[in-house]
């Protein structure tokens, strides 16, 4: 091939080429997320709706005044206190470790709605990593690990909802409750709840994996159980109670009742 048809033949590629990438938008290279001095001061600083995004770091615990979003590494550490986050209606919280708290990783008894917790680990808690009560709705647990609940002030469960209504908690991996006292479990749903579902979790290494009760304080009724799995549990599925209704599990599932 000569020069001349050499030359052709690279700039008809080169033609070729750049009409390929005409209207190709070139893509803005995401910032690094600013360091964190106070997650609480950032936290205060967003606005009802907004996002925080934090980078790794070890944080103090923290009250949420409004709804927004808050994402995190699972090396983003809120590390000791008595309660890691005190969550209030409309938080999104995402990722992050909670751990080493007196009491729970995320505690509140009030009326709460519209919570997701996702991706979040947690270990050595006194009590929960997670207790909600108080006439919450729509909240959704999503994702978790969690362990170590030793239950120093009361029978201690990892996820523990008592007094609402409407609720998920979902591919959930929860282990290791201790403590003195009472049904001590992975999961516990307590009175007055209903409309909910729990599936596909891994309840394991406790005396008890996924307990429902109800009683006279309240109904709880209306709950799906499908696709869950128990291993080195003193009874891995427990019902109590006899205010409950239409609790459904998947065929074949051996759970243990009482009143």
């Amino acid at each position: 091939m000569g020069l001349f048809n050499l030359a052709e033949t690279r700039l008809s590629d080169l033609e070729a080429r750049v009409a390929a990438l005409e209207g190709t938008v070139i893509p803005t290279p995401t910032p690094p997320v600013a360091a964190i001095t106070s997650l609480q001061a950032a936290i205060d600083a967003t606005p009802a709706g907004g996002e925080l995004v934090v980078p790794a770091g070890s944080y103090s615990p923290v009250v949420i005044p409004r709804a927004m979003t808050i994402r995190g590494p699972l090396d983003a550490v809120i590390d000791g206190g008595d309660v890691a986050v005190k969550p209030c209606s409309g938080l999104q919280w995402y990722g992050f470790t909670w751990k080493n708290q007196a009491t729970a990783g995320m505690y509140r008894d009030a009326a709460l709605e519209n919570i997701l917790v996702d991706g979040t680990h947690g270990d050595n808690f006194g009590d929960f990593m997670i207790h909600l009560s108080g006439g919450w709705k729509n909240v959704t647990f999503r994702n978790l690990t969690g362990a170590n609940a030793k239950g120093t002030h009361y029978p201690s469960h990892i996820l523990y909802l008592k007094t609402g209504s409407g609720f998920a908690i979902e591919d959930c991996d929860l282990g290791r409750c201790y403590g003195p006292g009472g049904e001590v479990g992975c999961i516990q749903i307590g009175y007055g709840v209903s409309n909910g579902q729990i599936l596909r979790n891994r309840v394991h290494d406790s005396p008890y994996g996924i307990i429902i009760w109800g009683n006279s304080s309240g109904a709880t009724h209306d709950i799906v159980c499908s696709g869950n799995v128990g291993s080195n549990n003193g009874t891995d599925f427990y019902e109590y109670g006899a205010n409950i209704q239409n609790i459904t599990w998947d065929a074949g599932t051996k759970v243990v009742r009482a009143q």
